[in-house]
C-alpha cells in the first residue's frame, strides 16, 4: 500500500474517531451537537474532508466516497453497480450499512432498520441519532 494512503487512511480514521467521540463528551446533547459532530465524522470515514463542493443528500456523499475511492467518475458508479454479478447489494448500501454499524458501535445505540431507509441527508442521520440518544436517558 502506498504510504501516504495509508497515512491518509489512519489520519482519518483518527479524526473521525475523535470527532464521533465528541457526541459521547457533550455533556447536554441537542440535535444541532450531534449534527456539529456527526458531519466531519462521516466526511472523515469517506476521505471527503477538504472537499469544497458537497452534496447535501447522504445517498449523494455516499456515490461521492465510492467514485472518489475509486477515482472513477461518480456518474460511471451507475454502470458499474449494474455489471456486479455476485450479490444483489449495490456498494452504496453496502458503504451505508458499515456507517451504520460503526456510529451505533461508537455510539452505544441501535438503529431499526426500516429507519435508515428514510435517511435523505445528514440531517436526517443526525436526528435518528439524537433521537436514540434521547431514548438510551434514564
Amino acid at each position: 500500500m502506498d504510504e501516504n494512503l495509508k497515512q491518509r487512511l489512519l489520519s482519518s480514521k483518527e479524526n473521525a474517531d475523535r470527532e464521533i467521540a465528541k457526541i459521547n463528551a457533550a455533556g447536554e446533547v441537542t440535535e444541532e451537537t450531534v449534527y456539529r459532530y456527526l458531519r466531519p465524522y462521516i466526511l472523515y470515514k469517506f476521505l471527503l474532508d477538504g472537499e469544497e463542493r458537497l452534496p447535501e443528500d447522504f445517498t449523494g456523499l455516499v456515490k461521492l466516497s465510492i467514485a472518489r475511492t475509486a477515482k472513477i467518475d461518480p456518474a460511471l458508479l451507475k454502470d458499474l453497480q449494474r455489471a456486479q454479478k455476485c450479490t444483489s447489494a449495490s456498494s452504496v448500501a453496502i458503504k451505508k450499512v458499515l456507517l451504520f454499524l460503526d456510529i451505533q458501535r461508537q455510539l452505544g445505540i441501535t438503529f431499526d432498520p426500516e429507519k435508515t431507509t428514510d435517511i435523505g441527508s445528514l440531517r436526517d442521520l443526525a436526528r435518528l441519532v439524537f433521537d436514540k440518544l434521547q431514548e438510551q436517558k434514564p
